[in-house]
Formats: C-alpha cells, sequence, structure tokens
C-alpha cells in the first residue's frame, strides 16, 4: 500500500516596497519538501536594514535545519513550533547582550503539512490565510497591540488600518530569550483546491482580505500560483507599498491524507501558550475561543467593489456552511457549490442597463399657463364692458348720414 502524501505546487514573490529608506528587504521566506512534511515559512525581520535582514535569514535557516534533523515519527505540530522556538533563541543571542537598545528581531509564521493534516504555528504579525470553496478564512491572529484592542472590544477592526500603534507588535523572535509561539490548537485537513497564503505586513497593511480572495479566485482559474503572487505584489506597491512585501501561495493538488486523520491534536504542545481561559461550554458564542475549526472562523466582512471602467468586480467573503462530513480515512468530497449568500465574485455590467425614465421637462408646460392667464384677462375685460352697458349704450364710432341731416335742421 502505498503511503500518502500532499501533492502541492508552491511558489513565492517578496519585494522591498516603496518606501525610500526601507529599499534594503529584511523579508525572508523558504519551501523546503522534509520527511516530516512540506515546510512553508516566512519571517519579517526588524532592526534596521542590516540587521533585520540578518535576523529573518537566521530564523529561517533555523527552523528549516530544525525541522529537516527531526526523527522520523515526530509529532510535527510539536516539531514546528519548537523549530519556531529555536530560532528565537538564535536571533535573541544575535543581538549580544540582554541590556542592548535596538536589538534584532523578527516576526515568524510557518505552515508544515503531511498525511496528518496542516500545521500552523507564528509568532507576531505575519500571516496565514487558506481559501476554500470560493471564501477566506485567516488562520492565525496577529500579536500586536492594535488586535489586542480589537480583542478586547476597544477599537473596531476597520479602525485598525490608521491607528497610531499599527506598528506595535507584542511578540517576536529576539525580543526575549524563550517566545511564545502559538500554534494553532486545531489541525487543519487540507482538501483538494485549497490555497495557502502566507503574508507579510507589507501585504495586509494595504490589502484588505477581500481583495486577496478576489486575486486567488483569478490565480485559481488560471491555475497559476505566481499568478497570485505577483498580483499581491503589483496590488501592495499601487497602494504604496509602505513596507517589504512577501507572499506565499501553495496550492493543494492531491491532499494525500491517511486513513483516519483529524483536526484534534492528540498532544498539547508545551511551547504554545493557550489562549485565554473562557466560558464554560454553555457559555454564549460570543466566549467561544478564537480559533476555531475552519468552517466557523470568520465573520462576516463588508464588500468590496472594485470599479474599473463600466464594470464593477464585487468581492463578498461570508462563513459557508460546514463542508459535508467524511467518512474516516475516506478524502473530502468536493465542496458544494456557493449558496447565494456565499457569493465569491460577481461581475455587474453597468454600462448595458437601459436609462432610467426622465420625467416631463417642466419648461414644455409653460406656454400653456401663458394662454390660460391670457383667456382669463380678456374674459374679465369683456365682463366688466358688458356691467357698464347696462346704464348706457356705447357711443357709435362712425356718424350715420340720416343723423347728421337730422342734427342740421
Amino acid at each position: 500500500m502505498t503511503t500518502p502524501w500532499p501533492r502541492i505546487v508552491v511558489a513565492e514573490r517578496t519585494d522591498p516596497g516603496q518606501e525610500p529608506e526601507k529599499q534594503e528587504n529584511e523579508d525572508a521566506s523558504r519551501y523546503v519538501e522534509t520527511h516530516a512534511g512540506h515546510l512553508v515559512v516566512l519571517c519579517d525581520g526588524m532592526g534596521g536594514h542590516s540587521s533585520g535582514r540578518e535576523a529573518s535569514n537566521l530564523a529561517i535557516e533555523t527552523i528549516v535545519a530544525r525541522v529537516a534533523a527531526a526523527p522520523a515519527g515526530a509529532d510535527p505540530g510539536l516539531l514546528l513550533a519548537t523549530a519556531i522556538g529555536e530560532a528565537g533563541r538564535r536571533v535573541f543571542a544575535l543581538g549580544g547582550a540582554p541590556e542592548r537598545v535596538g536589538r534584532p528581531g523578527s516576526t515568524c509564521v510557518g505552515l508544515l503539512m503531511h498525511p496528518g493534516g496542516t500545521e500552523i504555528a507564528h509568532v507576531g504579525d505575519s500571516r496565514i490565510y487558506v481559501v476554500r470553496a470560493g471564501q477566506i478564512w485567516p488562520l492565525t491572529r496577529d500579536h500586536s497591540v492594535v488586535q489586542e484592542m480589537i480583542h478586547a472590544g476597544l477599537i473596531k477592526k476597520e479602525e485598525a488600518a490608521g491607528h497610531p500603534d499599527s506598528n506595535k507588535i507584542t511578540r517576536a523572535l529576539g525580543m526575549k530569550e524563550e517566545v511564545e509561539v502559538e500554534l494553532r490548537p486545531d489541525i487543519v485537513l487540507q482538501q483538494r483546491g485549497d490555497v495557502f497564503l502566507t503574508t507579510s505586513d507589507g501585504v495586509t497593511d494595504v490589502v484588505a482580505d477581500s481583495d486577496l480572495l478576489a486575486i486567488s479566485l483569478l490565480a485559481i482559474a488560471a491555475g497559476s500560483p505566481s499568478q497570485l503572487c505577483e498580483q499581491v505584489v503589483q496590488l501592495a506597491n499601487a497602494r504604496g507599498g509602505p513596507d517589504n512585501i512577501t507572499v506565499q501561495a501553495v496550492f493543494v493538488h492531491d491532499p494525500g491524507l491517511r486513513p483516519g486523520a483529524s483536526a484534534a491534536r492528540t498532544e498539547a504542545a508545551p511551547v504554545a501558550p493557550q489562549p485565554p481561559a473562557t466560558a464554560p461550554a454553555t457559555a454564549t458564542p460570543a466566549a467561544a475561543p478564537s480559533h476555531r475549526t475552519v468552517p466557523d472562523a470568520p465573520a462576516p466582512e463588508a464588500v468590496t467593489p472594485l470599479v474599473r471602467g463600466g464594470t464593477m468586480r464585487m468581492s463578498v467573503f461570508r462563513a459557508p456552511p460546514a463542508p459535508p462530513a467524511t467518512s474516516p480515512g475516506a478524502e473530502p468530497s468536493p465542496a458544494p457549490p456557493p449558496q447565494p449568500k456565499g457569493v465569491a465574485s460577481t461581475l455587474v455590467d453597468v454600462e448595458d442597463e437601459p436609462p432610467p425614465s426622465r420625467p416631463p421637462r417642466r419648461g414644455a408646460r409653460l406656454p400653456i399657463g401663458l394662454v390660460v392667464a391670457a383667456l382669463g384677462v380678456v374674459a374679465l375685460v369683456v365682463g366688466v364692458r358688458r356691467l357698464l352697458g347696462d346704464d348706457e349704450a356705447p357711443a357709435p364710432l362712425v356718424e350715420s348720414p340720416a343723423a347728421s341731416a337730422s342734427s342740421a335742421r
């Protein structure tokens, strides 16, 4: 019996962006196939120029080496989380003395796809998304000041972009000797047709989730992960490119799941701190943990219209019904067609719509009103003349010859 193994196609693209002071790219990314699974990792360096670049590259090299050297049978989730933790210690050591100001650092986000599912771990504000059945879900939550404020209800999500603290993160490799790596509690069971995206904040600061969805759907139709990466970079640069831009796209051609693969984790990772304690299971949905299974992850988002000439493209992403359950060990069934309330992309041609009917012009009624008014004046004059004629007949304008002869005698 052949052991199942996921078959994927990976593309990645990085760009320094448009900011003159950030032309030395501090982002780093890597894809490598290991015996533990397909490893996709992205790091966004901090500390300025060469320090940030050195930190992100050191983190990448450490994670790849640690995963590749792991013994057979190692738990993939623990392996990914501990590899990122090791990278944190290496980056911290790169900064020298603990009291040093302006230490180099890096964010990190990684996925490890294997026959048991896809493990997700991260530190900082770089992100991972999955596009499935015409929908998009974030699989990570930023470790940032603004995200904590959103989670606490202090500000709304749409207020985050222009917030003064939008560039402040709460966790990063190199900030402390021991970094708190967040390992996603549930394992994502990849499906045929899934697209996983990793992005640095140079993308997500200026490209909305709905834009990522629209670009992904076009790339899926074209079967080109390279097109997806290229268009994301172009859009980020078109919107100012205020930071280094990096995106990776993973197209799943065959999930390669082994029989009995489950989203439940069988062993807790000691390096992965658990989310804040939540209310018991009887609590309201608002008290549920922030990380849930993929179908329940996103909240409804606003429609983002993109108008080009006479055509409007609207990308709408809402949480669809949960995919149909599959028997243990069976390959996930194809996703059902999108429902009317889960429209992924709609084209509305606004040029062919009939013009609205125009009300009658007010100027066309003006002459009729003048005629009616003139007739009223004439009728009034005639009436007055008749009243005066009851007492005395009006004198003739021309005197008759007979009347002239009589008056002469």
